[in-house]
């Protein structure tokens, strides 16, 4: 079973038509030094104080995770 992103996970990917569909889907395709931030924030940190990444927001023990 794959983990899902936080709903408020960004990537720059999302935004382009070609890398959309396969933006946040796997781990490798989003790893952890690609530029992420938290939508909710609007920065690199999330609403609990701890830098976001496709692996630490796909965690549901996060404290501000929340099911796409």
């Amino acid at each position: 079973m794959q983990d899902t992103p936080c709903r408020h996970l960004r990537t720059k990917k999302l935004y382009i038509p070609e890398l959309n569909a396969d933006a946040l889907k796997g781990k490798e395709s989003a790893g952890a030094s690609e530029h992420c931030w938290c939508n909710k924030t609007m920065t690199e940190v999330g609403f609990d104080d701890r830098r976001v990444s496709p692996i630490s927001c796909s965690r549901q023990d996060r404290a501000c995770y929340q099911l796409p």
